[in-house]
């Protein structure tokens, strides 16, 4: 995505298919391992998951954990940038609910 406007900016980070989902899932959890956020997604493929995961991180909105021990843990979150767009997913969700009600 080509970035020339401040919605620009914002849409390449929450835009998308998913990575408004996963990014408000995120923010009603504390943290999610993988399998927890494909169980909350059964039609997203493991594949573009992984895609929108390391999307995310690399835009540095969510954080990945790694915990290793008998088996290797690894968790997400909202970083405390990604936090900052809490105020913007909830209004982007009363927009939507709004809107499907307006029929």
């Amino acid at each position: 995505m080509s970035i020339h406007t401040p919605i620009d900016a914002t849409l390449d980070v929450v835009g998308g298919k998913w990575n408004s989902a996963i990014l408000c899932l995120l923010k009603e959890r504390e943290s999610l391992r993988t399998k927890e956020i494909e169980e909350a997604f059964p039609t997203l493929s493991r594949k573009v998951l992984s895609q929108c995961l390391k999307s995310l991180e690399n835009k540095g909105v969510i954080h990945r954990k790694i915990e290793t021990g008998a088996t290797v843990k690894v968790t997400y979150r909202l970083s405390k940038y990604g936090r900052s767009l809490e105020e913007v997913l909830d209004t982007l969700c009363t927009w939507g609910q709004n809107h499907m009600n307006k029929e």
